[in-house]
């Protein structure tokens, strides 16, 4: 599937108008990783957003050095990733890893800004998500005695 036809048909981004749709796809960046590659590294600037096309990523949450990879979740087609950094203005709260050779669609964060957000229905939608990911992640790391913010101290944040 091309790339219009996978953002036309996208849970989230099927929502855009055709201009934004076009504006979108003039700005974003397609990036491929091999198995193994590191996508995103916690406690960094949070300043992308991202869309599975193809592939799947995991989702790790290091809280300290003896215990690196407490909580974990899998990213498929058509799941996103960085909102939580980007909403928030926040580093990143996880790490993601392809767990076999992915592409993804990259919206960096002004585009992110003025084309996603402006539309309210997504913007209500990743608020929404946001919150709910950020909630599974603080009931997995409470086995930890651990907090989010624990997680991003180990970074010095």
């Amino acid at each position: 599937m091309g790339i219009i036809d996978f953002i036309r048909n996208h849970k989230l981004l099927g929502k855009l108008s055709d201009k934004d749709i076009e504006n979108l796809i003039e700005n974003l960046q397609v990036e491929r990783y091999k198995a193994g590659d590191v996508i995103i590294k916690q406690g960094e600037n949070s300043d992308r957003f991202f869309i599975v096309k193809e592939g799947l990523c995991g989702v790790v949450v290091e809280v300290d050095e003896k215990n690196e990879k407490v909580a974990g979740y899998m990213k498929k087609s058509g799941d996103f990733f960085g909102e939580i950094g980007l909403i928030y203005r926040i580093p990143r709260t996880a790490s993601v890893v392809a767990l076999e050779d992915s592409e993804l669609l990259v919206i960096k964060y002004s585009d992110f800004e003025k084309i996603v957000l402006a539309n309210e229905d997504i913007k209500k939608e990743l608020l929404e998500a946001a919150q709910k990911r950020i909630g599974e992640t603080e009931k997995i790391l409470e086995k930890y005695n651990k907090t989010i913010f624990d997680a991003l101290y180990r970074f010095g944040i």
